[in-house]
């Protein structure tokens, strides 16, 4: 009987595929195969036995979070040398200033359990990243772009980023930040812009700022990052901004602009 029900269930997802490619161009909210494989995944695990599973998901969690922590040093620690090396033109003392294309980015992802992740820049200012995870699982994946910045006077200064959303959630856990990362003093403050762990973004644009104190003459890296995670006791959880819908459109983040200006 299981085994008739998932054929029926799979039956009913290629047909879903069917049906949402071919109206997937005057549909705003389109499907990718990573959204189908959780449906389908979610209506499997609801017959499998989800008992002692919570030793699982706590060893999983403890492993992830080992990883981001570790994939966190080293990127910090690149980007210190990084500010050795400067260009002089990435050096220009000021009290505010305008950039459209990124001076530099990093991604990383990970995970243990039952599930996929992956993160990747396709240029400059597209980054691409997801994670699902299932029973137990807990995966994540994330992208940092950012630009360097030495202010001439220390002060409160407006940190601003103009970026475009392209993606889903499904219990999953998505964010973006504002980071300021001081690379003489090697300190990293961070400020959360959105959150979501379901919601649908087709398109949607955002233009948001946050509050940081610089000191003068030191070397910033202001940075945009994007943050896909996924964890689950039992079930499904996906958060995908990596993946490709069925009308071909390919689920991104979109870094616009960065700019920032002296306050006071």
């Amino acid at each position: 009987m299981k085994s008739t029900c998932k054929i029926l269930i799979s039956l009913l997802v290629l047909l879903t595929v069917v049906f949402v490619s071919s109206v997937g161009a005057t549909n705003n909210d389109n499907f990718s195969v990573w959204d189908t494989s959780s449906f389908l995944a979610a209506f499997e695990n609801k017959e499998d036995n989800l008992k002692n599973l919570e030793e699982e998901y706590k060893i999983n969690s403890q492993i992830a979070e080992k990883q981001k922590l570790e994939y966190q040093f080293k990127e910090l620690t690149n980007l210190t040398e990084q500010a050795k090396k400067l260009d002089n033109e990435f050096v220009i003392q000021s009290t505010s200033g305008t950039w459209w294309r990124l001076h530099g980015n990093s991604h990383g992802h990970g995970g243990s359990g039952i599930g996929y992740s992956e993160s990747q820049w396709d240029n400059m200012n597209t980054l691409r990243i997801g994670s699902r995870a299932e029973l137990g699982g807990n995966f994540w994946a994330n992208g940092t772009g950012w630009v360097w910045f030495t202010p001439s006077q220390s002060g409160m200064y407006d940190l601003n980023v103009l970026y475009t959303l392209k993606g889903r959630n499904i219990a999953g856990d998505f964010a973006t930040y504002l980071e300021v990362y001081n690379s003489d003093t090697g300190t990293l403050h961070q400020q959360t812009l959105l959150r979501n762990s379901n919601s649908y973004f087709d398109y949607e644009q955002y233009n948001q700022s946050k509050t940081f104190y610089l000191q003068a003459n030191n070397s910033y890296a202001l940075r945009f990052k994007g943050e896909a995670n996924a964890s689950t006791l039992g079930g499904v959880a996906m958060s995908d901004f990596t993946s490709r819908e069925f009308d071909g459109q390919r689920r991104h983040i979109y870094v616009e602009r960065i700019s920032i200006n002296k306050l006071y």
